[in-house]
């Protein structure tokens, strides 16, 4: 949350990849992080909604094509839970 406030801030797209920016930005970005720190969790979760909300789902600018998506893969489930899902017949 704090990040992607920071970069709202520095009038960088909220959803800019770190390390496609030069070092001296993410050690900036890194910086303006700590000294928000300490901020009320209310207060962050406010301004982060409103990035969200306002800025990059607003219906008016966003574009569903052009968002970030990452395939993250299929985690690895634990053995037991693994033995559960063959029991109850939901895992081949």
């Amino acid at each position: 949350m704090l990040r992607m406030i920071v970069l709202d801030e520095m009038g960088i797209s909220p959803l800019t990849n770190l390390s496609a920016v030069s070092k001296r930005k993410q050690q900036k970005v890194e910086a303006l992080i700590l000294n928000k720190w300490e901020t009320p969790y209310a207060d962050i979760k406010k301004i982060f909604d409103a990035i969200i909300c306002d800025d990059i789902l607003d219906p008016r600018v966003c574009d569903v094509e052009n968002l970030p998506c990452l395939d993250i893969g299929v985690p690895d489930l634990p053995e037991d839970y693994k033995e559960m899902l063959k029991e109850q017949g939901d895992l081949i």
